[in-house]
């Protein structure tokens, strides 16, 4: 059983729309994706940034 009220929540809104399971799922695949690319880009910016703030010591 899901515990997640927020998940539960917009699982059945979604459902009560008329979307599959494929639909669902996907709109998580989609989501996810977005925020990996964000933390990817952001994880790298800040690594450049502490690399050169690095060479700028040496």
């Amino acid at each position: 059983m899901n515990q997640e009220v927020c998940t539960f929540y917009h699982v059945n809104e979604a459902r009560a729309k008329g979307a599959s399971n494929a639909e669902i799922l996907e709109t998580v695949a989609v989501a996810s994706a977005a925020l990996a690319g964000n933390a990817l880009s952001q994880g790298v910016t800040r690594v450049q940034q502490a690399l050169e703030a690095e060479s700028a010591l040496q």
